[in-house]
C-alpha cells in the first residue's frame, strides 16, 4: 500500500473495505496510516472506533508492518 496517501484517502479506503466486509484489512491500513502519519487525530478516532466495535484495545497486540517476531521465531523452530 502507498501510505503517501494523505490520512483522509487513507481512512475513505479503510471504510470501503469496511463496508465492503473486511473489517481485518480495513485495521491493517488504519494501522499503517498511523505508522506514516503518527498521531494524526483522524486516523486515531478511526482506529479507536474500529476497534471499540471490535471488543477494544487486546493487551496482546504485536501488529508490525513487518513479519510478528514470535511468530517467525516460531518457525525458525519448528524448521530445525
Amino acid at each position: 500500500m502507498d501510505l503517501d496517501f494523505p490520512p483522509e484517502v487513507i481512512v475513505q479506503f479503510a471504510a470501503a473495505l469496511y463496508n465492503s466486509g473486511f473489517p481485518a484489512e480495513a485495521a491493517d491500513v488504519l494501522r499503517m496510516g498511523l505508522e506514516r502519519h503518527y498521531k494524526n487525530e483522524m486516523l486515531e478516532d478511526n482506529w479507536k472506533k474500529l476497534s471499540d466495535a471490535h471488543g477494544g484495545q487486546l493487551s496482546d497486540t504485536r501488529w508490525s508492518m513487518n513479519e510478528d517476531e514470535l511468530f517467525t521465531d516460531t518457525v525458525k523452530w519448528l524448521n530445525e
